[in-house]
């Protein structure tokens, strides 16, 4: 749509995978995990990074 993201998705998928990938400490609530994230990568890939960790969850887990 061309907007820029305000945040980051973080699904059950991405709080498990994150952490195993060395992107944010272990944490079981989704907002903790989004702050990490939001702070950690840059804002141009926000609309797409959740759903590609994600992805990357559901074939792995």
């Amino acid at each position: 749509m061309k907007v820029p993201a305000k945040g980051i998705i973080a699904d059950l998928h991405v709080i498990r995978v994150a952490p195993r990938i060395g992107l944010c400490d272990e944490a079981k609530d989704a907002n903790k995990v989004e702050k990490q994230l939001m702070q950690l990568l840059p804002k141009k890939i926000w609309g797409e990074i959740g759903m590609a960790i994600s992805f990357l969850g559901r074939e792995t887990c």
